[in-house]
């Protein structure tokens, strides 16, 4: 089944991680009042325009330790169908003063037309670790409002003054990856960054998993199955 993109360009100065597996504990924010939006006459065929996509994205919602609500600037795009959203870049380390462990809540309210489903947003992170022997452990989750997703830890142990980039991609069988047919949802994509031994410094940058445009963001929709 072919699937169909809604672009959300993010620019990014950003970012990384948030939450964990507890954050998926807590009571899950509530779907979105139905919006009615006309589908395409055949769902298996994609639109020519994003003013055509059957999809309309709400406020996204930004909370964590290393990316507060207050920092994040957000500027929707001509039809609530992409959004503009910049947020700092975390870094955290391990000398005095220092933050050594930091998260980021991203919340993508959706309105999804009957016939479709819509996936998670897998993200892209790439940053730089410097020092003596830091460790650093990043940790996603993506998931629905009302569910859990399955965790994702990367262990990152680099030689010192090292660079890295972790790109996350969508299940096309996983059925965690999309959302239930025809319902409006909540997006959520949980990341946390934290240093687990040795000594130094880390910063890390989200980005879209677009090589050709990382500040471009796709959101996956397809008719349901």
């Amino acid at each position: 089944m072919r699937s169909h993109y809604l672009v959300l360009v993010l620019s990014s100065c950003f970012l990384v991680s948030c939450g964990d597996k507890t954050a998926n504990n807590q009571a899950a924010s509530p779907d979105l009042p139905a919006q009615p939006v006309p589908a395409p006459a055949n769902p298996n065929t994609g639109t020519a325009g994003a003013s055509a996509l059957p999809f309309i994205v709400d406020t996204p919602s930004v909370a964590g330790s290393g990316c507060p609500a207050g920092d994040a600037q957000l500027e929707f795009q001509p039809q609530q169908t992409s959004f503009k959203l910049s947020l700092n870049a975390l870094e955290v380390g391990t000398a005095q003063g220092q933050n050594n462990n930091l998260t980021c809540n991203l919340a993508i309210p959706v309105t999804v037309p009957a016939g479709y489903q819509v996936s998670v947003l897998p993200l892209h992170f790439a940053g730089s670790l410097s020092g003596n022997a830091l460790k650093l452990e990043l940790r996603r989750e993506y998931f629905f409002a009302g569910t859990t997703g399955t965790p994702q830890v990367s262990s990152l142990a680099l030689p010192t003054d090292s660079q890295f980039d972790i790109s996350d991609k969508v299940n096309e069988e996983d059925t965690l990856h999309w959302s239930s047919c025809g319902q409006d949802t909540i997006i959520r994509v949980n990341t946390r960054v934290l240093t687990k031994g040795g000594e130094g410094q880390a910063k890390l940058n989200i980005s879209s998993t677009d090589k050709a445009e990382p500040t471009v963001f796709k959101l996956n929709y397809r008719a349901c199955r």
